[in-house]
């Protein structure tokens, strides 16, 4: 009974770790693709 309450945190752990790098992913594309657009409006606008 010890090591499946230790392997349901380690599991509740990695998935928190994981969801946590699929979110900074996301924020990364996100931001180069928006920092690209806000930059090509600006030399636009120049």
């Amino acid at each position: 009974m010890r090591t499946q309450g230790a392997w349901t945190k380690r599991v509740t752990l990695f998935g928190l770790l994981h969801a946590f790098a699929q979110t900074a992913v996301v924020v990364v594309l996100d931001e180069s693709r928006i920092g690209g657009r806000l930059r090509a409006h600006a030399a636009f606008n120049s």
